[in-house]
């Protein structure tokens, strides 16, 4: 992962969507310092802030971290389209209300819970 490009790129995603540093912040549930300290390079993104870019402004997570020059990868679109439909449908309820509290997570609690993934995956042997 090429993380020395994540500043740029994302300055260039939220110019490319017409957001001020406020309303990009808000779409991700983040002030608008944490938005600049990423654009400026201050603070490196986790992997919970870089994905969660990802699927809420449909952009490759590989163009995020400089691995592609894609801005829109073609899986990222499957995986938008998959959730999309999810989202859309009248079934799996509970698997709608669990995505829909994830992305209103800060990235503070996202880390939480991937945190509690891995100590439960070493519980499990995984």
């Amino acid at each position: 992962m090429n993380i020395e490009k994540f500043p740029s790129r994302i300055k260039i995603l939220r110019e490319t969507k017409d957001l001020t540093l406020k309303a990009f912040g808000e779409t991700l549930g983040v002030s608008t310092s944490v938005v600049a300290n990423l654009e400026y390079g201050r603070v490196k993104p986790s992997e919970m802030v870089i994905n969660l870019i990802s699927l809420k402004h449909g952009v490759s997570r590989k163009w995020l971290t400089g691995d592609s020059d894609d801005m829109f990868g073609s899986e990222e679109k499957e995986i938008q389209a998959a959730l999309d439909d999810l989202m859309s449908g009248s079934e799996h309820e509970n698997t709608r209300a669990l995505i829909t509290a994830l992305v209103k997570m800060s990235p503070e609690q996202l880390n939480a819970i991937d945190a509690y993934i891995d100590r439960l995956l070493e519980v499990l042997g995984r």
